[in-house]
């Protein structure tokens, strides 16, 4: 310094004791000039404020990160709801051209005065509050919904000077919530229609049990006139298959009463979790002895099943099942077991009907022709390798055994060695089972089929068989 002849700053220290010195020099006509001063305060404090302004710049660093993932605005607003301090990241406004203005500078009027009227019940009560709130924003034009909270901020005397806020973006879960209502108000009248629908369906099906068992209840009278009136005639058969005929209509018409009374909540299931196994033991106990006065097997297929049903209701079903396969089976055996549908049980009980077979039979004899029925594919394929070849053959589409009535036919035809006219009589009308009876090349009835419809079906079914093959 005495060389430059310039003024000059210096500035060293000691730990112990911790001290920092500040030295400035002044050239002068004698020599230099010094100043000594301690700044050890000065630097303490600026070391103190710098490590404090890095703490706020990292919190605020994770403030911004913890509410930069989340549709969130945090504010401060004085008692005039002038904002004074702002986060934002909803609204397309920068955070500081927010200060200073009030809610209706980014909302529309009406959002504005509920934004507003909301604030003011804060900052009146001094008391917090929660709501939500429907806002159109005038920034971006959007509706959107948010869930807004705010507290009272009190100054030095204890009055209350403004309020402190947060709002939360809700609109995609509002949404999701109407849509939700919409859905729940179309199954509540997709629910309404269908026990509309159930009623009618009841009302119809009771009228109709009603109604059809008049003529039902005239023709069992007659049956029985016919029954005494034709004791010792030939003809008795007929009118014993007319009368097991009619007596398994009535069953029916039982069966359409029970679904109705169900439906109108007249039989109300009491569901509870029950053994299958032991029902059915039950019932086999019972309807194997009287299966063996008749002449017939009974096997039972044991269970370990456990159902959740109505065992009243069950069980009565399954006697109605079991009645029918005794009255209509007239050699052979019962088979009740069960099956596995999933979470479900298929209980099954294997009788034919013998009725319609037998009915069928004594109307072909009638118009002249000579018939050979069985009661399962089985069977028939059997009869066929010994017997002679047949003009047509009249099969219905499910059988007793594994086979359907068309894979029977088209096998008896196999076995034959040559084509024979095939009618499947069903009252299976489902668009599938048609379309595989036609493509297996067999005509079809649906039941319940005239006598003339068959006879004429049967008649030009034969007459195509006789017609020669046209040559090339």
């Amino acid at each position: 310094m005495m060389r430059t002849g310039r003024p000059a700053a210096y500035e060293d220290g000691w730990t112990d004791p911790p001290r920092q010195i500040a030295l400035r020099s002044q050239p002068s006509a004698s020599g230099l000039l010094l100043f000594l001063k301690d700044v050890s305060a000065l630097r303490r404090a600026e070391q103190t404020l710098a490590s404090e302004t890095e703490h706020r710049r990292m919190v605020e660093e994770w403030f911004e990160s913890a509410l930069s993932v989340n549709r969130l605005v945090v504010f401060k607003l004085d008692r005039q709801l002038r904002y004074s301090w702002v986060y934002n990241n909803q609204v397309s406004v920068r955070d500081l051209d927010a200060v200073g203005r009030t809610p209706d500078a980014f909302f529309d009027a009406a959002s504005a005065a509920r934004l507003s009227a909301f604030f003011h019940s804060v900052i009146d009560s001094g008391k917090a509050r929660r709501g939500e709130l429907a806002l159109h924003l005038r920034t971006t034009g959007q509706d959107r919904h948010f869930i807004t909270s705010a507290r009272p901020v009190s100054g030095p005397t204890g009055e209350v000077v403004g309020l402190t806020g947060a709002s939360i973006d809700i609109t995609n879960v509002v949404r999701q919530r109407e849509q939700l209502s919409r859905a729940r108000e179309e199954a509540d009248l997709a629910k309404a229609e269908a026990e509309r629908a159930s009623l009618a369906k009841s009302k119809f099906l009771a009228a109709a049990s009603h109604d059809l068992r008049q003529p039902v209840q005239s023709l069992l009278l007659l049956i029985s006139l016919l029954q005494h009136e034709l004791r010792g005639s030939p003809a008795l058969r007929v009118v014993e298959q007319m009368n097991a005929a009619v007596d398994a209509l009535r069953l029916l018409f039982d069966s359409m009463l029970d679904v109705s009374r169900l439906d109108a909540g007249i039989i109300v299931p009491t569901m509870q979790v029950l053994s299958v196994g032991d029902l059915l033991l039950r019932l086999a106990e019972e309807y194997r002895l009287r299966a063996k006065e008749q002449g017939l097997g009974f096997r039972l297929v044991p269970t370990s099943a456990r159902l959740r049903t109505d065992p009243l209701l069950l069980e009565r079903i399954l006697r109605n099942l079991m009645e029918n396969a005794l009255r209509y089976t007239e050699s052979g055996r019962l088979l009740v077991g069960c099956r596995r549908l999933g979470d479900r049980l298929s209980i099954q009980v294997i009788e034919d009907d013998p009725i319609q077979r037998d009915s069928l039979s004594l109307m072909l004899q009638n118009w002249g022709y000579r018939v050979e029925s069985d009661a399962s594919g089985e069977a028939a394929l059997e009869r066929a390798a010994g017997s002679a070849r047949p003009d047509a053959i009249i099969a219905d589409l499910r059988l007793g055994g594994a086979l359907t009535g068309p894979e029977t036919a088209l096998r008896i035809c196999a076995r034959l060695g040559q084509p024979l006219p095939i009618l499947i009589v069903t009252g299976d009308t489902a668009p599938e089972r048609v379309r595989e009876v036609l493509a297996s090349g067999c005509r079809i009835l649906h039941k319940p089929v005239g006598a003339e419809e068959l006879r004429r079906a049967l008649a030009s079914m034969l007459q195509e068989q006789d017609q020669p093959e046209a040559s090339g």
